[in-house]
């Protein structure tokens, strides 16, 4: 890694920078011109700001870390963000600059890195006064994204080439690959072929079938291609923690998990709450008595995939609350109230809210519980 100096000085001066260019491409040169029309609040000034500061992130990150591939802007659609009766109010949110850096691998030093430069950059650009900035306008997102993330399009690499965002290449080093041509329209590349983590989940699901209902000659010699099969399942679908690997292979059964994945929406793992739930219910299940067994009952569960979070807060300009947690409790309490607004304000994609809408359906007029993963957030629907 380089030795870049990172710290207040270096964010001031890509503020400075910007400035300039939005003074030479707006105002003839003019830099107090500039200075007073971002004041002022004119957003086609602050455009300007915003375009340079982006260039200049890219070429740092890339700079800075041999590692990193490419840089990509994006920006939510404003056909996906209206509202179902036409308005354009969330489509017109500004949410900020949201950045997405494809690496060879993510590290604590790169990611750490990212985060600090967020928090430098949206104290330089605050500085500049705007009287009509929002919350969100000076907010910078950066997200790192390996191989393997772009290559399934999954998390964050779901969001470059997705149809409901606006994506730019900012960066991209020009001895790399940095386009992934690969990935074809359902996430899968040449690889999926020989590599169960990169095959989608229903094929994986229909070999473990297939060699589940064979005799138990036919089984005996693919014991071991089963269990690879049941990993690969396990990790795409609830937890790619390897001490909770070791326990799930050896609990789950591939009809386990077949139901998981029919009751999954939209791409990613179910989360943590969900994947523990379900392996305590597996274990209690099978060692406890009639008694204890008696008393377990998972109420009837769908799952929002973790991919399906980040594209609906990717959509509704949300990507800056994505470190809450590690927030002083006094800040993350005195947030909430506008956290919980801005996310009972946002739309979902319009194919989770088709699934979402069936679900419902399904469920009738029962009483509903769901946890929102970002915000924790817990509602009722009452019996009519």
């Amino acid at each position: 890694m380089s030795t870049f100096q990172l710290g207040p000085p270096l964010a001031d001066q890509m503020v400075e920078n910007a400035v300039a260019v939005c003074a030479e491409k707006k105002f003839n040169g003019d830099r107090q011109a500039a200075l007073l029309a971002l004041r002022q609040g004119r957003c086609d000034a602050c455009r300007h700001v915003s375009d340079s500061l982006v260039g200049q992130v890219g070429e740092y990150l890339g700079q800075i870390d041999r590692t990193v591939k490419a840089v990509y802007e994006f920006e939510a659609e404003q056909s996906a963000l209206r509202s179902q009766n036409g308005d354009d109010a969330l489509a017109n949110r500004k949410a900020g600059l949201n950045l997405i850096a494809w690496v060879d691998r993510k590290t604590p030093v790169l990611l750490t890195l990212g985060s600090t430069l967020e928090s430098l950059l949206a104290d330089s650009r605050r500085s500049l006064g705007c009287k009509d900035a929002s919350p969100t306008c000076c907010t910078l997102t950066v997200q790192m994204v390996d191989d393997k993330d772009m290559l399934e399009q999954r998390g964050y690499g779901a969001i470059v080439k997705s149809a409901y965002f606006h994506s730019t290449q900012v960066w991209a080093r020009p001895d790399a690959e940095n386009e992934p041509s690969q990935v074809n329209k359902t996430g899968q590349g040449i690889a999926s072929l020989l590599d169960p983590e990169l095959t989608p989940e229903d094929i994986l699901l229909d070999q473990a079938l297939a060699i589940e209902k064979m005799t138990a000659s036919e089984r005996a010699s693919r014991e071991h291609h089963l269990r690879e099969l049941k990993v690969a399942l396990i990790r795409k679908l609830i937890s790619d923690q390897l001490a909770y690997i070791n326990i799930a292979k050896e609990w789950f059964t591939i009809a386990d998990l077949a139901d998981i994945h029919q009751r999954k929406i939209g791409y990613g793992k179910i989360g943590g709450k969900s994947a523990g739930m379900l392996l305590a219910a597996r274990i209690l299940n099978e060692v406890g008595d009639e008694s204890l067994r008696a008393c377990i009952r998972i109420p009837e569960s769908y799952f929002i995939g973790s991919d399906g979070m980040y594209i609906f807060m990717a959509m509704n300009g949300l990507m800056h609350w994505n470190d809450q947690k590690y927030k002083p409790e006094e800040q993350i309490r005195s947030d909430y109230p506008l956290i919980r607004k801005q996310f009972q304000a946002g739309v979902f994609p319009p194919e989770m809210l088709a699934e979402l809408r069936m679900v419902l359906e399904k469920i009738g007029p029962s009483p509903v519980i769901a946890y929102r993963k970002k915000t924790c957030v817990m509602w009722w629907r009452r019996s009519r």
